[in-house]
């Protein structure tokens, strides 16, 4: 039974979910299959040898002696036990996770239906009080929409079958809700979508941006946009993805403005995804070489940081360790990147290498302080990120560059082939773009005839500057203009 899917699955279930387990299979309420009897037997079996899915008293020999003893072994008997057994396993799974204990407003709504089915009209609007009295206090997040909208339909069904002389059958309520649910849920998967990435949005769904200001518009003559305002920042989020120049800048201070205003009101959640939407739009201004941006910036990730919205189970990803991490060192705050490293060393998630990922992130600070030697002792060779292991690529070219190494043509040789062999659905086009155009203008200021040769030095210059996709683009500008020093 060792690779079985039942084992598999029983495998993932903590010790206190074993015992609920064993209580639900006893259970003949929730468990009452043609062979019961063996059923029960298997699990116990299993169950007293938990956590040791590998042990050899529970090979099916084994088992199958446990289950039927006395009796010969017959190929295919206890495998229906165990197809039985994982049938209840899967039953527990949908029992113990689909979270109905804890969503009042569902439980309220299966009571509701129930008293609506038996005609128990009295009891029926008494629920349908209390369900209005947990929704005010709510907070209108995008999950109190969706249960508003169930709400009011569970009052349209109850009204058209049973009060049709009134004729209240609250339909509009049900229509304005159903739109808030939609919108709400639009406005956040048109910001995930755009916000992943802005520049390869299918041609159909840029398209379907303007459908959505037109539905923005005709919900605004309608509704008090002043009483939603997680509509009202999704409306601004919208408007700074999609603007770019004054009219982008101009979303970005509302947005922030919004949060500030909002910050008690605005889901935690949501929250979280509207700062990264701010910081994507200081990031790619100081992209454009508008340098300002970068102070603003690293304000976010400090700001951000102090009120919680970066972090991923209490910890930081390594990609946001390390943009934290390169946007301060740009800022030349390296006393605080030193404080910053040592305080989330120990708070790194998403990894099975949060040491070398720290390391990584200590021989960046290593190097923007000109230690070459020791950025290059904290570099591992391989990373599990494949970014990392770009970035850590691009770290070694720039310190051999430093210090002058001759193995640096063939390095770059190396990187070169390396990209080259990497499948596109691991690097996308964009970031194999910026690597390969790093490694090209390496080459190019490498060349004998690029020093003291300022026309040729210009042209690089210009060239480096107005690539829309090039990595290590602030490093290549420095060593451009200190070629001209020279």
């Amino acid at each position: 039974m060792y690779a079985s899917k039942l084992l598999r699955t029983v495998a993932t279930f903590t010790p206190e979910e074993v015992k609920r387990l064993g209580r639900f299979l006893r259970s003949p309420y929730f468990f009452t299959p043609p062979l019961a009897k063996e059923v029960i037997s298997l699990w116990e079996h299993i169950e007293r040898y938990y956590p040791d899915w590998e042990g050899p008293a529970l090979a099916k020999e084994r088992s199958y002696a446990v289950v039927y003893p006395g009796e010969e072994f017959v190929v295919g008997r206890v495998d229906r036990v165990m197809s039985n057994l994982l049938k209840a396993i899967r039953e527990f799974i949908i029992f113990e996770f689909s979270d109905l204990r804890d969503q009042k407003v569902t439980r309220q709504l299966v009571l509701a239906k129930y008293y609506q089915k038996r005609k128990l009209e009295k009891y029926y609007r008494g629920v349908m009080a209390q369900l209005e009295k947990i929704q005010a206090r709510r907070q209108k997040d995008n999950l109190f929409y969706h249960d508003q909208f169930l709400v009011d339909r569970e009052h349209t069904l109850f009204e058209t079958f049973f009060n049709q002389r009134n004729k209240g059958y609250n339909v509009a309520q049900t229509l304005r809700s159903l739109g808030h649910f939609y919108l709400v849920y639009r406005l956040e998967y048109f910001c995930w979508l755009l916000t992943q990435d802005r520049h390869n949005v299918p041609l159909n769904l840029r398209g379907n941006l303007l459908e959505n200001d037109q539905i923005l518009a005709a919900f605004k003559q309608e509704i008090d946009w002043e009483d939603e305002p997680l509509l009202k920042v999704y409306d601004v989020a919208i408007q700074l993805i999609r603007g770019d120049g004054a009219a982008g800048e101009q979303a970005y201070r509302e947005l922030k403005r919004l949060l500030t205003l909002y910050a008690r009101e605005i889901p935690f959640k949501a929250l979280k995804q509207f700062h990264a939407l701010c910081r994507n739009y200081c990031t790619r201004e100081y992209n454009k070489s508008r340098g300002a941006f970068l102070h603003e910036l690293f304000a976010l990730y400090q700001e951000h940081l102090e009120l919680g919205t970066l972090f991923y189970q209490e910890k930081l990803t390594p990609a946001t360790l390390r943009n934290i991490v390169v946007c301060a060192l740009r800022t030349e705050a390296y006393d605080w990147v030193a404080q910053f490293l040592e305080a989330y060393r120990d708070r790194i998630s998403s990894t099975n290498q949060p040491q070398a990922i720290y390391r990584f992130n200590l021989a960046n600070y290593h190097f923007a302080l000109g230690d070459y030697e020791r950025a290059l002792d904290c570099l591992t060779d391989r990373y599990d990120d494949i970014y990392y292991q770009l970035a850590a690529k691009r770290m070694e070219l720039k310190i051999y560059y430093e210090i002058d190494l001759e193995v640096l043509d063939a390095k770059i040789a190396a990187f070169k082939i390396y990209i080259y062999r990497i499948s596109k659905k691991v690097l996308p086009a964009i970031p194999r773009e910026g690597n390969n155009n790093f490694i090209d203008l390496l080459k190019q200021i490498r060349r004998t005839n690029t020093r003291f040769n300022l026309p040729r030095i210009q042209k690089l210059t210009e060239k480096v500057s107005t690539k829309t996709s090039i990595a290590e683009r602030d490093w290549l500008l420095q060593k451009l203009k200190k070629l001209t020093q020279d």
